[in-house]
């Protein structure tokens, strides 16, 4: 998961926390403005995208990697999730 973050957004990017949950406690307590989320699920991850859908605050923005390749270093496929921006946070 590392490797996908700072592949696609820079060696300075923060980093973790890992796992949709603590992806979403982030984005909702407002710890971060953009999470990564394995595209697999993992085992007992149930649901995890069922809170997105009520609010509408928090949504999938992208899939990555946009293009695949065969045994690159970031290829986890991963959906990048936003939390609102800017004015419109609530």
């Amino acid at each position: 998961m590392r490797d996908c973050e700072r592949f696609n957004f820079g060696l300075q990017c923060a980093g973790g926390p890992y796992g949709p949950a603590g992806v979403l406690a982030a984005l909702r307590q407002r710890r971060a403005d953009l999470g990564l989320v394995p595209v697999q699920g993992t085992a007992g991850g149930g649901v995890w995208w069922a809170p997105l859908e009520p609010t509408g605050r928090r949504k999938i923005i992208a899939r990555l990697p946009f293009v695949e390749r065969q045994n690159h270093p970031a290829g986890l496929p991963v959906f990048a999730i936003a939390g609102p921006s800017g004015r419109h946070r609530q």
